[in-house]
């Protein structure tokens, strides 16, 4: 039910982008529990899902406040390879798949950017501490460069700081499209279908380090709003 809230969710996204015609079908091999998962797994020993070869693998965790987070992000990596052929940069392909997997489902439809903090990588943000300066901040691996989270390049390993990258990606895409009330967001969908490289970036959204600057703020907001929820 949930991967088919977020077909429904992906589609209506995409909706003026002239969509191809939908795959017949799109294949999810679920396991029982974990360690049949991982018994099974081709992917790293953290991963909880993964997709492979047209195939998404997951198992649901009936225990945990959201069961299948990791399944809807894996599905979103299948849909933009198997059907819309978008999202090729990897932080928009990895930033789309944590904005649609972070987002709450809830009475059989998926609210795409309505954080759910139950998913990764929105359950990071009720603790994610930020000092308030943007250099601090990026001296302590708690915020990825703009220009590295584009070009991949010029910053901590991924395996040193992969929970940054992650929190990085989803707050990017989730500030161009929410923040400064919504304007950056037929930008973005333009960048997840054509390519979003530093110098298309800029030229759709505007110069990297002012726009830097905004998204570090819009982060901020997620976390302190997290965390007053919490008090």
């Amino acid at each position: 039910m949930a991967v088919e809230a977020l077909f429904d969710a992906y589609a209506a996204f995409f909706a003026d982008a002239g969509l191809p015609a939908a795959p017949s079908m799109l294949r999810v091999r679920l396991y029982g529990d974990r360690p049949e998962f991982l018994a099974a797994s081709r992917s790293r020993s953290w991963a909880e899902a993964y997709y492979s070869q047209g195939v998404c693998h997951a198992y649901v965790d009936p225990h945990k406040p959201n069961p299948f987070h990791w399944l809807v992000h894996e599905a979103v990596h299948q849909l933009n390879r198997e059907w819309t052929g978008f999202a090729t940069d990897r932080w928009i392909n990895e930033g789309l798949a944590s904005y649609f997997g972070a987002s709450r489902y809830a009475a059989g439809r998926l609210e795409p950017g309505v954080p759910d903090v139950e998913a990764y990588p929105a359950r990071w943000l009720r603790r994610w501490e930020l000092t308030g300066d943007w250099h601090a901040d990026v001296s302590n691996r708690r915020v990825i460069p703009l220009r590295t989270l584009i070009e991949g390049r010029a910053g901590p390993e991924m395996d040193a700081a992969v929970n940054a990258y992650y929190l990085g990606w989803w707050s990017l895409t989730h500030f161009l499209l929410h923040g400064a009330d919504g304007r950056h967001a037929d930008a973005y969908r333009s960048m997840a279908r054509n390519g979003g490289s530093v110098a298309e970036f800029e030229r759709l959204v505007g110069p990297l380090q002012s726009v830097e600057q905004a998204w570090y703020a819009h982060l901020a907001g997620l976390v302190a709003a997290e965390a007053k929820m919490s008090e």
